[in-house]
């Protein structure tokens, strides 16, 4: 199994299979195969380094999901997680709002497959020509390596510029809500399910130690 990947204070949940399927379409797959048989899925992290593919754009594309990266006993200024009057860490009000926007944005695009692809291709297409017109190597290398680090976060808000009058209620409806964890948001477009409780936090790791039940983000996201 992959262990998560830190990058600029966030961990990232790699899923394997999406990783996976990037690295065979830039032809990096059996190189990153070979190196993992030989030092193990530990390796990941630095392997990604060294192929400049250690950024949030690529990150997020092959991550079922990401946290902020926290230890609960060096925490000093609480805007992930706060206080709540028992003096316990509670996920601020704007963090759960972010993860359903997130939700909603992901599911807008889930039902425009077809589109959204058409348009990723039309994207990519236009980089490559760009970059098959630079004649100067610094440049070309800098342009390339811009690419590399924000193509995913680009290409994504560049297709959400025009987004349909629903989607675009239904954020705004949630940014709006006094949002808090015991309230139950009502809104047709997001789907909620029980997970087992997260009841250990140390270091980066998750220790799953009872049954207890919580709400929790789960069906149609990354």
């Amino acid at each position: 199994m992959i262990p998560p990947v830190i990058f600029e204070k966030k961990i990232y949940v790699i899923k394997e299979k999406k990783l996976f399927e990037l690295l065979t379409k830039i032809g990096l797959f059996q190189q990153y195969n070979q190196t993992i048989r030989e030092r193990g899925y530990e390796h990941t992290h630095k392997w990604l380094n060294s192929k400049e593919l250690l950024n949030e754009g690529v990150l997020e594309n092959i991550s079922q999901y990401w946290i902020n990266d926290v230890d609960i006993r060096k925490i000093t200024d609480y805007n992930v997680f706060q206080k709540d009057l028992n003096n316990n860490p509670f996920i601020s009000r704007q963090c759960i709002k972010d993860v359903f926007k997130k939700a909603l944005l992901y599911k807008y695009i889930q039902g425009r497959t077809a589109e959204f692809n058409d348009f990723v291709g039309k994207e990519l297409n236009s980089i490559e020509q760009e970059l098959s017109c630079i004649k100067n190597m610094s440049t070309y290398n800098t342009r390339q390596t811009s690419y590399r680090q924000n193509i995913f976060k680009s290409i994504l808000e560049s297709f959400l510029v025009n987004i349909d009058k629903s989607l675009s209620e239904d954020l705004q409806s949630l940014e709006n809500l006094d949002v808090s964890i015991d309230m139950p948001i009502k809104l047709e477009n997001l789907c909620l399910h029980r997970v087992g409780n997260l009841s250990g936090y140390k270091n980066s790791k998750f220790q799953v130690t009872d049954i207890t039940q919580q709400e929790c983000l789960k069906q149609n996201t990354s």
